[in-house]
């Protein structure tokens, strides 16, 4: 990019709320010690000395690894499917907007309160077993649509939620 250099653009993508999170790999020269110490101060994950070979660039997927799994948890998948919400005396449905494996967006006839707990059954497209899930409601939007944590997720229930979000995204995932 025209002036702009490594420091700068990792700064920007540090700074934008999409890619705050995403994993960063700085190359710098391996006589300028200072370089190193500049790209981590950024915020680098990673910082490669230059020249490269194969055998770096291994150890440094190796390591990163577990961030990029780590990073699928938060990746939300579009969806359409329908969602019951119950909370106190109130039993509500509507449309679920979007998923990943720590929550969902969702489009309600009735809005509960921020902080509310609620219970959240649906059942994912293409699945045929249905999740009784307990989500906490963390934002109401301007358009009213509800964002919920999902709380004491069982493994099993994350692992098809995750796995439903890699199929609607497209991911291949080798584990």
């Amino acid at each position: 990019m025209p002036n702009v250099d490594g420091i700068e653009l990792a700064k920007m993508i540090r700074a934008s709320g999409p890619n705050s999170t995403s994993t960063l790999v700085m190359l710098a020269d391996g006589a300028d010690s200072s370089a190193f110490k500049e790209s981590f101060r950024t915020g680098a994950n990673f910082a490669l000395q230059k020249p490269l070979n194969a055998g770096h660039i291994r150890s440094m997927l190796n390591a990163s690894r577990g961030m990029m799994l780590e990073e699928r948890r938060h990746q939300r998948a579009n969806s359409d499917f329908i969602l019951i919400c119950q909370w106190g005396q109130t039993d509500t449905r509507g449309i679920c907007a979007n998923i990943s494996s720590t929550g969902c967006l969702a489009d309600l006839r009735e809005v509960p309160e921020v902080g509310t707990v609620a219970g959240l059954e649906f059942t994912l497209p293409g699945d045929s077993t249905p999740l009784k899930i307990k989500a906490i409601v963390v934002r109401v939007t301007k358009d009213g649509q509800v964002a919920f944590q999902f709380a004491d997720l069982e493994h099993a229930q994350k692992k098809q939620i995750m796995e439903f979000t890699d199929r609607m995204l497209g991911n291949v995932v080798t584990i």
